[in-house]
């Protein structure tokens, strides 16, 4: 009979434990759906392809999605309020068929996105742009929000505030010497540059405005940076990553808590 009961008893305690894991592995990550369309030129054959994140995958308007519906308005050059993700998308095909039919080039191209970090608490998304205007370019914009409290994601939410002065410190020390490091590469090139000149007379490459650009991956944060030359000319990093190990002096217990969720 205590056998039994034990057996029970241990039956119970397992089914609860599953349900509670079962219910954990739900919930751990923030539901994007992928809202995809595509539409051809049949004047010269080309298909363009534009994707957009439903955050939460209901075609609302919600904080998330305005954020970043209000930025592929501009792309679009419109000012049109309230817009769903399923609208924005078919305002972006509607927009590239009408410029197939007036065989114009130019104009936003494509959209697509990649979904960097997503934990349930941060979620980071980096939505991209393509366009032509007399050259093929892409954007890049990179989103952090702090899910739970919906807001977008600042730096003084993840750097400690005493050591603000010491981080950006260390990214102008690398970004400095890769640039040195471009000159002895490239020697005769960077003579010959302007641009080159011009940024190693700055004292200060990186400061506290290029803080907010950052994106939020599984293994560290990526900052934006970008030195500014033209496509092609010189072969240089620009983006600074660093692993959540090198980030962690630097770092809030709060956020790493929250990152390791």
């Amino acid at each position: 009979m205590k056998s039994i009961i034990y057996y029970l008893s241990f039956i119970i305690i397992t089914f609860y434990s599953c349900q509670g894991q079962e219910k954990k592995s739900k919930n751990d990550i923030v539901k994007i759906q992928s809202l995809k369309n595509s539409v051809k030129c049949m004047n010269y054959k080309e298909k363009y392809f534009f994707e957009f994140p439903d955050v939460f995958g209901k075609n609302e308007n919600n904080f998330f999605n305005n954020i970043i519906i209000k930025d592929y308005s501009n792309y679009l050059d419109i000012d049109i309020a309230p817009l769903t993700p399923k609208k924005i998308i078919n305002l972006a095909i509607n927009n590239r068929k009408k410029e197939c039919n007036n065989n114009n080039f130019s104009g936003l191209t494509g959209s697509y996105y990649d979904v960097t970090f997503n934990n349930s608490i941060f979620l980071s998304i980096t939505m991209n742009y393509e366009s032509i205007a007399g050259t093929a370019d892409l954007d890049s914009y990179y989103y952090n929000f702090d899910v739970s409290n919906k807001k977008i994601l600042v730096y003084n939410d993840i750097l400690k505030e005493n050591k603000i002065i010491d981080f950006i410190k260390k990214c102008n020390a690398i970004l400095k010497d890769r640039l040195k490091e471009l000159g002895i590469q490239n020697k005769v090139e960077t003579e010959n540059s302007d641009e080159y000149k011009a940024l190693l007379k700055l004292k200060q490459l990186f400061s506290n405005d290029n803080l907010d650009s950052f994106s939020i991956s599984d293994k560290g944060i990526t900052f934006i940076y970008n030195y500014g030359f033209q496509n092609g000319v010189f072969d240089i990093d620009n983006n600074l990553y660093f692993s959540y190990k090198d980030f962690q002096k630097y770092t809030k217990e709060d956020f790493q808590k929250k990152i390791i969720n």
